[in-house]
């Protein structure tokens, strides 16, 4: 009797871990599905982002190297802290230096002087 008792131990133990098996596989399929989804969804709305915002980096790089070789540098820099092509003409010395990291005198001084034109 004792040994009957295991195998049917064994039977529902193995029809269990089955049932469980299929249940979990089933929920991680939903849950991996809906982190797909939104997953999915963040990086659309990444690259909407990065479209809207690309072109204005594009065009302050190519604005810097017309400076020189050695200003586009500072392109992360003048991004990171918000100066883009339509707020240039508004910074001063002392924007450049504190707020976007260019320390090298001449650099913000040409950047000034080739951002004037642009403010009239």
């Amino acid at each position: 009797m004792a040994h009957q008792v295991k195998l049917v131990d064994k039977a529902w133990t193995r029809s269990t871990c089955i049932y469980n098996f299929n249940y979990i596989t089933r929920y991680l399929t939903l849950h991996n599905l809906f982190c797909f989804h939104v997953f999915n969804r963040f990086l659309r709305e990444l690259a909407r982002l990065k479209v809207n915002s690309s072109s204005g980096d594009r065009e302050l790089a190519d604005w810097l190297k017309t400076l020189g070789p050695e200003y586009p540098q500072y392109m992360h820099n003048l991004i990171h802290c918000g100066i883009d092509l339509n707020l240039l003409p508004f910074v001063n010395d002392e924007h450049l230096c504190n707020d976007a990291g260019i320390t090298n005198g001449v650099h913000r001084m040409k950047i000034l002087k080739a951002v004037r034109p642009m403010g009239k």
